[in-house]
C-alpha cells in the first residue's frame, strides 16, 4: 500500500506543532543558562572570635551579583543560649537575660588591593535558626564578574566562648536571589514541558487523527 501523503491543511497543522517544538527548546536553554550566567559557589573559611583576630578571606575574581557576609555557627549546647549570645539578645530580651550579644566584628572589602566598602555586624543585629545551622549576618555587598575581591575581617571584643561552635566566614548568595532563581528556573521549564506537549499533541493530531465519514443514509 503506497504511503498517502497528508492534505495541504493536515501539513499546515503539523508545521504548527513542529513550531510548537521548536518554541519549546529557548525555555529550556534559557533555564539551562541561568545556573551558568554568574558564579553560585560559597566562599566559606573558619574564624575565631577571640578579641584582636584579624582574618584574610580571598573572593577571587568570579563573584558576580549580590552576596552576603555571614558568621555561621553549628548548635552545640543549647541552641537558644547560643542564638542569643549570637546577636538574638536584643530580639527576646526575655528568654536572653544574663546572655547578652557578644559579636562585635568589622570587616573591609577590597578590590583589586583598594579598599572599597566597610561595615560591621552591629548594622544587622539578630540571628536566623535553620537546624543545626545558626547565621548572623554582618554584611553584604554587590559584585562584578573578573574583579579581583578580598575580604579582611577584625574581631573587635572577645566572643572566645562561641568558638566551641565552630564559627565560620560565609559569603555566599543571598536566600531571596537563589529563591527568585530557582522559582525562573521552574517556570522556564514548566513552560518548555507545555509546548514541547502541545506540539507533539498537535503533530500526532494532524498525521493520525482521521475525520469520521458521513454514514450514507437511504
Amino acid at each position: 500500500m503506497a504511503f498517502k501523503l497528508p492534505t495541504p491543511k493536515r501539513s499546515a497543522v503539523a508545521i504548527l506543532g513542529l513550531v510548537f517544538l521548536l518554541a519549546a527548546v529557548f525555555p529550556y536553554v534559557n533555564s539551562r543558562m541561568l545556573a551558568r550566567s554568574r558564579d553560585w559557589h560559597t566562599v566559606s573559611t573558619p574564624l575565631s572570635l577571640r578579641s584582636g583576630t584579624m582574618q584574610n578571606v580571598h573572593l577571587g575574581n568570579d563573584l558576580d551579583g549580590k552576596y552576603e557576609i555571614d558568621i555561621e555557627f553549628q548548635e552545640v549546647g543549647t541552641p537558644e543560649r547560643l542564638g542569643c549570645l549570637a546577636g538574638n539578645a536584643q530580639f527576646d530580651p526575655i528568654h536572653c537575660v544574663g546572655a547578652p550579644d557578644i559579636v562585635d566584628v568589622s570587616w573591609q572589602r577590597y578590590e583589586n588591593e583598594r579598599l572599597v566598602q566597610e561595615g560591621n555586624s552591629a548594622e544587622y543585629p539578630g540571628v536566623v535558626f535553620s537546624s543545626p545551622i545558626i547565621e548572623r549576618r554582618i554584611g553584604q555587598f554587590s559584585a562584578i564578574k573578573e574583579r579581583d575581591y578580598s575580604l579582611v575581617v577584625n574581631v573587635k571584643r572577645d566572643a572566645g566562648q562561641l568558638d566551641s561552635a565552630h564559627p565560620t566566614i560565609k559569603v555566599q548568595v543571598p536566600m531571596d536571589v537563589l529563591e527568585g532563581y530557582y522559582a525562573g528556573v521552574a517556570i522556564e521549564q514548566i513552560e518548555a514541558i507545555i509546548l514541547c506537549f502541545v506540539g507533539v499533541l498537535i503533530v500526532l493530531a494532524a498525521l493520525y487523527v482521521r475525520k469520521p465519514s458521513k454514514e450514507r443514509t437511504a
